[in-house]
């Protein structure tokens, strides 16, 4: 493959490429991560898939300006000694891309001086979202290592961890939506709304001689998704990589948001939300599940 075809050729040079090669960074004397190097330099008959992904996403970006062209380029130069400082930038392309692109919102990405910092805004009709992207490291390792088979553990307290990592940069007032991504294996609708919600449980209050009260509805209690608690983020998407054209996922709405987010903005996707009477949650769209 030629250098002139190289789909990063925007951000690493010919002897970027020659170090990475050499296993070491290319800002900094510091060992390059393996796994990085390979999604950078591999050839599979050319450039790999996810290397043309990135490249196509990073041009994207870059339209909206020198300065966000600027920043992503530094990040993902950076971040070749550390797979999750590399893989990080490299979502938030992903999804800023899988939004604006294949889904039609219009997008700004936001200064990372703003107080705040959710990673851009996006707006579709009379609607503004504020979205934060998160990237489980346990749960994204690197594209070539795919095996959508894998026994894995549970992601549900990965993504927990992921929406109160992204909490504290979101503002309360806002329209927000935390967006993960994951590259090993689709994260499952179960894992998604047990993270969110919990599993529901019937408690009926007993004594010896029997049932003392009515049976009432109780979930666990390390649930993010509860009422007065984590309100600010109206709903959770999960999207993952895949080689096809277009990435797959769905929404898990938050019911107890101080701000909830209208079903309409994701019609296109899987959405689990509270019914019209608002009182079940309940899935839509699923039979669009990839």
């Amino acid at each position: 493959m030629a250098y002139s075809d190289y789909p990063l050729r925007d951000v690493f040079s010919e002897r970027d490429l020659e170090r990475l090669r050499g296993g070491m960074s290319v800002e900094s004397e510091r060992p390059a991560d393996d796994s990085v190097v390979r999604i950078l330099t591999e050839d599979y008959g050319g450039p790999n898939d996810y290397a043309v992904s990135l490249g196509k996403w990073f041009q994207q970006a870059a339209r909206h300006g020198d300065d966000v062209r600027a920043r992503y380029r530094t990040e993902l130069r950076n971040g070749v000694s550390d797979r999750c400082a590399f893989l990080q930038p490299a979502s938030e392309l992903m999804a800023a891309y899988f939004l604006e692109v294949q889904q039609g919102f219009s997008l700004r990405y936001v200064s990372r001086r703003a107080v705040p910092t959710p990673d851009f805004q996006i707006h579709r009709n009379s609607l503004d979202l504020a979205v934060e992207v998160k990237t489980p490291d346990s749960v994204a390792p690197p594209p070539d290592g795919f095996r959508p088979f894998a026994p894995t553990p549970s992601a549900a307290p990965l993504l927990r961890q992921a929406m109160k990592s992204a909490r504290r940069q979101l503002d309360k007032s806002a329209n927000n939506l935390v967006l993960v991504i994951a590259y090993e294996r689709p994260i499952s609708e179960g894992e998604a709304v047990d993270a969110a919600y919990g599993d529901l449980h019937l408690a009926i209050p007993l004594a010896e001689d029997g049932p003392i009260g009515d049976p009432y509805e109780v979930r666990d209690e390390n649930v993010f998704f509860q009422p007065g608690k984590n309100t600010r983020i109206g709903a959770m998407g999960v999207i993952w990589w895949t080689r096809r054209p277009e990435s797959a996922g769905y929404v898990i709405h938050n019911a107890y948001a101080r701000n909830r987010i209208p079903h309409w903005a994701f019609d296109w996707w899987p959405q689990f939300v509270t019914d019209e009477a608002d009182r079940a949650l309940v899935w839509r769209n699923r039979s669009q599940t990839a």
